[in-house]
């Protein structure tokens, strides 16, 4: 391998405990922050952790409650959760407060490292409640490793009555590839829904990509503008010392009322190792007077951590209530980056932009539309374009956008439609650039306003002059070429090194000249020397050079390695070389052929599952990657494409994973082999997803266990039967359902709209806000603890069959076990006091207690009390993560 790059493939990495970032309405009462660790370590380990003030304040009179502690991570565990109480809503807007991490103890604290150290809670606005709020959804960007991409809505107060609204997702480059949509309530008294919609991890090196979401039919509230577009970096293409990762800030608009504004801080490419770059805001037209300025000024240092390549800066805002134009302050980035991993990086010199929207101005009839002029560079994925009126509008404001060839004033592309809401004078859009755009680099563009409506600003007006560079040469567009490395036996006869394009050849005819080099191998003795031509045609994406090799049978017991060397003819500009050379690992085997082995796992295999291969070597123990080739399949129904690499372990075996893809449509079942570079191959059948439907009844359904199944079960109270052991089984929940997971054959059911699963062995409730979860919460308020499985059982099956929560209560009330915790002489005010710390785990505060000993005292049933505090808001929200994954109980009969 060359010295001068570095290997696309992601370097092992320590493991990473890190803190999310999270949206809490403060309805809710509690933040609840998740700490992780990116994946298991052998030892137990403690990590401290205290809660930091942002533009949201700590204390009885504040915004939440400190806290600090310490949590503890047992053997194999990965998750923790912090639940942080928020004081009572006031009329105040969005803010946001910090949980840290701190110091590591324990026998497995010194195989772990803290990656992202700080996770911010940005509580939603609590406005007094008004009948028609905005519903506003911000544009966000995330890198594909996360797996997913959130959508926030937001409404700008709580609404009176609920709020709904439909949406759907699709590809910015493939409006007809629909990937998700659905239809949202946001309750009454609320200000927040988040949208998780998942993205696919592959393994291509691509451009950034856009996925547009579109709000429809919204009810009970006003649309700021019809949707919203969430950017996903890619993070496949490893950034090195002459391809190296662009950090950047971006442009954001936001009304002054919002309170606040985020800054999203990216990384284009992944970095294999820690890199924190220093910020601060800096005046434009907007000002961080602290006596009376426009926003409040920030500075402090952004960490990411290694393969990370979003994180986000909040500045606070002030609404001044002053008829001021439209004003920008900025968020500059240090040219210096500092960490491990900071010479792979260039930090871009133009700062981020905040434009606040001016509320506050009188309101125009027909005010006039303006744009600011936008040069991106085609590898940034998207341009962002402010659009700005010249003063508020009494009533909507829509028009229509498009692109426009600014020599030919042909229509290149239509943007799509904005609207802009009474009072608001502020929009963003979001226009995809790069790969899979007819954007031509360097050439002008124009923004035009089309159809417009109750605006001075004339159809066809020009709004904006639009540029797409080139970029950077480190990040061109062009196909970057790569040589893989290869391991064989000197036996084996040949090597077969894999030149490989990052995107598929855009030329006809694009070539390389290639030569092999020694390394600790010599050529005559071990191998024989060569040289030539690779060449690719258009669309071509991997081409083969084969090299023989000497065997000398001799039994040298060492690993010798000679390089295939690749070179660019003079002048060409088709493609550039990211590694241009590939290593041959030659391991001696005394005369013997190293031999490998592939088997399946499982004979079947599921879309939206996994086929599992384990890979075994004769005597080689560790080393260098096998190549392997995915045939009998289309392309689009495997992740990461149809070829790779595996490496086998220190025990020389290695488990290949190739996760399957549910391509929307139905297929007859297919065989997918799987071909080692040696020739070993084996293969599994891969069988379509199977869609069931329950009845608008109640229903029981046997699922067969052999397949990746979905079952909706729709209206109605749903069981599944399940024939096997609860053990044998993994459950997890996502918006929308369940994932069952059978252990044994690798397959996976879906679940959407099923109340109870029923094990041979057990059972697990999944109605969190139903029977289950009710009498769930009722053992802990009753008793400070959680309860047991068959107990739990007895009283579902009695509210299932009739019984109201408030009898339940009464006989818990009445129990043995409550005389025997709490005595048999029981008052009122101690009664009080005991439910108060069994679910708010605090003191009563007087108005509170003086409050429930005034019900008690005019009549109010100790059951009923005890109900009102096991089904509070608070309660509830504490003992979502202890419930997450279903509720265990034994069926009673």
């Amino acid at each position: 391998m060359s010295s001068q790059v570095s290997s696309p493939i992601v370097a092992a990495q320590p493991p990473l405990l890190s803190v999310g970032d999270i949206q809490v309405d403060r309805s809710t009462h509690f933040a609840t922050f998740t700490v992780t660790l990116n994946q298991a370590v052998a030892q137990p380990f403690s990590v401290d952790y205290d809660t930091i003030n942002g533009s949201a304040y700590a204390g009885v009179r504040g915004d939440y409650m400190a806290k600090a502690g310490t949590l503890h991570f047992a053997a194999g565990q990965t998750t923790q959760v912090v639940s942080i109480p928020l004081a009572a809503a006031d009329a105040q807007g969005a803010e946001w407060f910090g949980l840290r991490l701190g110091a590591l103890h324990g026998p497995g604290a010194r195989t772990v490292t803290v990656g992202d150290a700080v996770g911010q809670a940005l509580l939603g606005g609590q406005e007094a409640a008004t009948l028609s709020p905005y519903l506003r959804i911000a544009d966000v960007v995330t890198d594909e490793g996360k797996g997913y991409l959130e959508f926030v809505a937001t409404l700008s107060a709580p609404s009176a009555g609920a709020v709904s609204f439909s949406y759907k997702a699709y590809a910015a480059d493939n409006p007809g590839q629909l990937l998700a949509e659905s239809r949202v309530t946001i309750p009454a008294g609320a200000t927040q829904h988040v949208i998780r919609l998942p993205i696919a991890d592959d393994t291509g090196v691509r451009d950034a990509r856009n996925i547009v979401l579109e709000t429809s039919a919204v009810a009970g509230a006003r649309a700021e503008r019809s949707g919203a577009t969430g950017t996903v970096l890619d993070n496949d293409m490893m950034a090195n010392g002459i391809v190296k990762s662009l950090l950047s800030v971006g442009t954001v608009s936001v009304d002054e009322t919002a309170g606040l504004v985020t800054f999203a801080v990216t990384l284009d490419k992944p970095v294999e190792a820690p890199v924190s770059v220093r910020y601060a805001t800096g005046d434009g037209s907007a000002v961080a007077d602290p006596l009376g300025g426009d926003y409040q000024a920030g500075w402090g240092t952004v960490h990411f951590a290694a393969g990370e390549q979003v994180k986000y800066v909040t500045v606070a805002l002030r609404d001044d209530a002053l008829a001021e134009q439209a004003e920008m302050f900025q968020l500059h980035l240090a040219t210096n980056p500092t960490g491990p991993g900071a010479g792979f990086v260039v930090v871009s010199t133009t700062p981020g932009e905040a434009w606040i929207g001016r509320s506050d101005l009188p309101a125009a009839s027909t005010p006039a539309l303006t744009a600011g002029s936008v040069t991106v560079g085609g590898n940034e994925g998207y341009a962002e374009f402010t659009l700005t009126l010249s003063a508020a509008a009494p009533e909507r404001v829509s028009a229509g956008l498009v692109l426009l060839d600014a020599q030919t004033k042909a229509t290149v592309r239509f943007v799509g439609s904005v609207e802009f809401e009474p009072g608001t004078t502020l929009q963003t859009v979001r226009v995809p650039v790069g790969e899979g755009t007819p954007f031509v680099a360097d050439k002008a563009y124009e923004l035009a306003l089309a159809t417009p409506h109750n605006l001075s600003t004339a159809a066809g007006a020009t709004l904006a002059s639009f540029t797409v560079t080139e970029g950077d040469p480190a990040i061109s567009r062009v196909p970057a070429a790569s040589v893989r490395d290869v391991t064989v036996d000197e036996a084996h006869g040949t090597a077969t090194f894999s030149v490989v394009l990052d995107r598929p050849a855009t030329s006809p005819l694009m070539t390389f000249s290639w030569h092999t080099a020694d390394g600790t191998a010599r050529a005559g003795s071990d191998y024989v020397a060569a040289r030539g031509v690779v060449t690719f045609g258009a669309g071509d994406v991997v081409q083969r050079v084969t090299v023989p090799l000497v065997q000398d049978h001799a039994a040298e017991g060492t690993t010798e390695t000679f390089q295939l060397v690749i070179e660019l003819p003079d002048g060409s500009v088709d493609a550039w070389i990211h590694d241009n050379a590939g290593t041959a690992y030659i391991r001696d085997s005394g005369g013997t052929a190293q031999s490998y082995t592939i088997a399946a796992r499982a004979a079947v295999a599921s879309e939206n599952g996994w086929a599992e291969f384990d890979v075994t070597g004769s005597a080689m123990k560790g080393g260098p990657e096998l190549t392997y080739t995915i045939s009998g399949i289309d392309a689009d129904r495997v992740a990461g494409g149809l070829e790779g690499t595996v490496t086998l372990g220190a025990d020389g075996k290695a488990l290949l994973r190739v996760h399957l893809l549910d391509d929307l449509s139905a297929n007859p079942d297919a065989t997918l082999k799987v071909t080692l570079g040696s020739g070993a191959s084996a293969a599994v059948t891969v069988v379509d997803t199977l869609p069931l439907s329950g009845t608008p009844g109640n229903d029981r359904f046997t699922l067969p266990l052999h397949r990746d199944d979905r079952f909706d079960g729709g209206t109605g109270f749903d069981t599944v039967l399940v024939g096997g052991v609860r053990e044998q089984f993994d459950l997890a929940s996502f918006e929308g359902g369940w994932h069952l997971r059978n252990a044994a054959t690798g397959t996976t059911i879906t679940l959407v709209d099923v109340e109870r699963i029923e094990f041979q062995n057990g059972a697990v409730a999944l109605d969190l806000d139903g029977h289950a979860g009710r009498a769930y919460r009722l053992y802990q308020a009753a008793f400070d603890r959680l309860p047991d499985q068959e107990g739990l059982g007895f009283w579902i099956a009695g509210l299932d069959n009739g019984a109201t929560l408030q009898d339940v209560a009464a006989q818990f009330v009445g129990s043995a076990e409550f005389a025997q915790h709490y005595g048999a002489n029981l008052g009122d005010a101690a009664f009080v006091t005991a439910l108060y710390a069994n679910v708010l785990h605090r003191a009563p505060d007087f108005n509170g207690e003086a409050f429930w000993l005034g019900a008690l005292q005019k009549g109010a049933s100790r059951a009923s009390v005890l109900v009102e505090f096991s089904e509070s808001a608070e309660h509830r929200a504490s003992l979502v993560a202890s419930a997450q994954d279903g509720i265990e109980f034994q069926v009673f009969d």
